[in-house]
């Protein structure tokens, strides 16, 4: 009784089943299915022993492969890290645990490790090792557009995303990079190096430049200043010697003038007194206005005496 009471329960825990909302499922009866459209989240019935109930996770996944090894174009091996985020429509549930490998959800994992290696060696196959970094995004979207086509069709799932997480170079690789990095830097140095020098030769040749240039100014200016001042000497003596020449003019007008003062103010034959004593002997002249000289008298000489003003 016990027995049979330990079997009924055992029967009837068996006979109930409960997929849960992130999943669906089949149902097998003796290796056969039964539903013609995957089970929803609840609780669901089968018959114990002979039936089967088959759940499949249909939310968000990502499939990571974490060491993938690849060659590129250039014969180099380099290893990556991908991951791949989809989701399983409720088309495609029964076709992945009935018609893709063994029944149920036991080598799914399996098939798509195989598809995603192998499309991603295909791509990266094409590329040159030192173009892979700078065209990671471009590769990443040319294996998300691959595998959803390949996927879709092979095992009606979607694709959402496709990552290339890490990128990782051979050692021989490396080295040739730093060697070349090295010399691209001593190159670069080198040719600073050029260019500061062709810098400071310029600089001197214009600092020359324009100290000749302020001594041929300075010299300019020096002799601008010398031709003003030689122009200013000849001006002073030229102003200098037209006034003597002036005050030469205005002594001889004076005396011009004095003279004929002198010459007007005296009487014709001399019936006039001389305003000052005057004498006269005989052979000769002499005149007070004639300073004590005494002139000879001339042959002749009956007419009237000039003085000499002297």
């Amino acid at each position: 009784m016990i027995i049979a009471t330990a079997v009924v329960a055992v029967l009837a825990a068996n006979a109930f089943v409960i997929v849960d909302p992130t999943e669906m499922a089949g149902k097998r009866l003796l290796g056969r299915v039964v539903v013609d459209h995957p089970l929803g989240p609840g609780l669901h019935f089968k018959l114990p022993v002979v039936e089967e109930i088959d759940k499949l996770q249909t939310s968000l996944e990502t499939y990571k492969l974490d060491r993938l090894t690849v060659n590129t174009v250039d014969n180099q091996p380099i290893t990556v890290a991908v991951g791949l985020t989809y989701r399983i429509p409720a088309g495609a549930v029964l076709k992945l645990l009935y018609e893709v490998g063994r029944a149920g959800n036991v080598d799914i994992a399996d098939n798509f490790q195989r598809i995603i290696a192998d499309r991603t060696a295909k791509i990266f196959a094409q590329q040159n090792t030192t173009t892979i970094s700078e065209n990671r995004e471009r590769l990443s979207t040319a294996l998300k557009a691959l595998l959803s086509t390949d996927l879709g069709r092979l095992y009606g799932i979607e694709v959402v995303d496709f990552q290339i997480a890490g990128i990782g170079y051979s050692d021989s690789f490396r080295a040739s990079v730093e060697a070349a990095v090295k010399a691209k830097n001593e190159a670069v140095a080198a040719e600073n190096t050029v260019n500061r020098i062709r810098f400071e030769a310029q600089q001197a040749v214009a600092r020359a430049n324009g100290e000749a240039e302020a001594k041929l100014r300075i010299a300019d200016a020096d002799r601008q200043a010398a031709i003003l001042n030689a122009q200013g000497s000849a001006e002073a003596i030229r102003l200098e010697g037209e006034s003597r020449a002036n005050v030469l003019r205005l002594n001889a007008e004076v005396l011009r003038t004095n003279a004929w003062s002198s010459n007007s103010s005296k009487p014709i034959g001399g019936t006039a007194s001389c305003p000052r004593p005057c004498s006269r002997e005989p052979g000769s002249r002499r005149f007070s206005g004639s300073r004590g000289r005494t002139m000879p008298a001339q042959p002749n000489d009956t007419g009237p005496v000039t003085p000499v003003f002297r």
